[in-house]
């Protein structure tokens, strides 16, 4: 398998094209959002967005949304957040999950009570080239992730030029899904670039990925386990997957890819076993959302969320693209660009897994999955996890998993150790902060370091309960638990504890 590693001969290839773009950014008042369409008034909270042209020879410009805090005791907290796709537009992040706005079907925007503005500078970013309000000449697309990095540090070396303020932030790098690839590459390449002489530093403080594709090998080995531990798979739709995962591990064995054609069929074989007919119609599950059972095939949750129409009618307006600056971009907004991933098709990138253990010597990661996902399932994200060796040891190696509350209700699951975090969302789908906006504020609250103990008035905290000294027992879904060697199919099986006191040893060599 080639490696592509960012070796001394790359860096002198990245370094010289960021020295001599010759792009000059607009000044900061320029991408100013001054108003919005829907909203009567943005009070005090300060926007800006607008292109910025990394690649004049390649027509290449990066879309991006900037919110500065609404918190003055975390303004130096600077947040950016990708989406993955590849190829969907962090327009998603800003109407569906994470950001301020809420887009209601006759046009007016309400706030979203779970925006990350509140206590850090937010910007969404629409990346690589291609991707949403971003645009370049199509044969000027990435090809691999080694370009993306490089596209993407380009980008971020001129936005802190408009905005200079912002290069002393702490720097958190969050996305979800492909992102999960992404986010890796970007941070080597930045931490690359801070030891690199003559070059801008950036004061990186930690990665946050939600249920993200990092390994394909754990991933699809887990796209068939988790179907079978959802019951999703039955007859010959359970044979068939069965062979594909067979074809799937050959593959793996003789190149360990981003993305594998016969590995990808484990996933339609599930989606093909949940497919029925009612009234003339077929129906099928959500592959984001294993709670809905009844969604149109073949698209099967591609239009998911619901509210997207919404958000696509709002970004498409005339008088939106003009009051956020995006009408240098012709083509209008789509949420996901087949040509960007096409443009990747031929990617020989390792995947980000194998970049997580030295990340990890330097920089925080925080890893959150919902239980709900199909796509890309929390126990992809347990496996990968389990076979992990990092900071001198494999897996978590012993740690439990601490109840996580908000209020008088569990949120879910958080395991730490050695500068890696999971989080297991409860109830939440491939999207966590579209379905629990709240939890996830506090939880990146907690990982940038902001959180005071409450989330909207409302206490949280994770293990014991503050001021008491029970211990908590190890939640009963530890992925050990639910994993499929040692479930009764129906993912109520028992740990023997006789036999091991880590909870995660099943996830060691599975």
């Amino acid at each position: 398998m080639r490696l592509l590693r960012l070796s001394s001969l790359l860096w002198s290839i990245a370094s010289f094209h960021a020295a001599n773009h010759f792009v000059h950014a607009a000044e900061a008042e320029d991408y100013r959002i001054k108003a919005l369409p829907g909203i009567a008034d943005l009070g005090n909270m300060t926007q800006y967005a607008g292109h910025i042209e990394i690649s004049p020879e390649h027509n290449a410009n990066i879309f991006f949304w900037l919110l500065n805090s609404q918190n003055v005791k975390s303004s130096n907290k600077l947040v950016i957040w990708l989406n993955g796709g590849p190829g969907c537009s962090s327009m998603d992040g800003m109407f569906l999950e994470n950001g301020p706005y809420r887009v209601n079907p006759d046009m007016t925007v309400d706030i979203n009570p779970g925006g990350w503005q509140d206590h850090a500078n937010i910007v969404f970013v629409d990346q690589p080239v291609g991707t949403g309000f971003s645009f370049a000449n199509t044969d000027s697309y990435v090809k691999n992730m080694t370009e993306m990095a490089i596209s993407f540090n380009t980008f971020l070396d001129l936005f802190f030029e408009v905005f200079p303020e912002r290069t002393t932030n702490e720097l958190y790098i969050a996305g979800e899904s492909f992102a999960g690839t992404y986010i890796p590459y970007i941070a080597q390449h930045l931490l690359q670039q801070n030891k690199a002489a003559g070059t801008k530093k950036y004061d990186l403080r930690g990665l946050a990925i939600g249920n993200g594709w990092i390994s394909p090998l754990h991933q699809y080995e887990a796209s068939y386990d988790f179907a079978l531990r959802e019951n999703l798979l039955k007859g010959q739709y359970k044979t068939i997957a069965s062979e594909h995962l067979e074809y799937c591990r050959a593959s793996l064995e003789r190149q360990e890819l981003i993305s594998i054609g016969v590995c990808e069929q484990i996933l339609s074989d599930t989606i093909d076993s949940t497919t029925y007919m009612e009234d003339d119609h077929f129906y099928c599950i959500n592959q984001y959302d294993i709670r809905m059972t009844k969604e149109p095939s073949p698209q099967c949750g591609i239009t998911w969320p619901h509210e997207l129409h919404d958000v696509t009618k709002y970004l498409t307006s005339k008088s939106v693209v003009q009051a956020i600056h995006a009408n240098k971009q012709m083509l209008g907004w789509t949420e996901c660009s087949g040509a960007v991933g096409r443009a990747l098709d031929y990617d020989e990138s390792q995947p980000s897994y194998y970049l997580l253990p030295d990340i990890l010597e330097e920089v925080p990661i925080l890893l959150f999955s919902g239980d709900k996902d199909l796509i890309c399932n929390s126990l992809g994200t347990e496996y990968l996890i389990g076979n992990l060796t990092w900071g001198g040891a494999k897996g978590f190696q012993g740690s439990t998993a601490q109840e996580w509350h908000i209020g008088d209700k569990i949120a879910g699951y958080n395991t730490t150790a050695r500068n890696l975090t999971y989080v297991l969302v409860k109830d939440a789908s491939h999207m966590v902060p579209y379905d629990k906006p709240v939890e996830m504020l506090d939880m990146i609250n907690r990982f940038i370091g902001v959180s005071d103990g409450t989330v909207k008035d409302t206490p949280s905290w994770v293990g014991p309960q503050p001021n008491e000294d029970k211990e908590i027992p190890a939640p009963s879904s530890d992925p050990v638990q639910s994993s499929p060697e040692t479930s009764d199919g129906e993912g109520e099986g028992e740990v023997n504890e006789d036999e091991d006191d880590d909870p995660w040893s099943e996830y060691y060599n599975w």
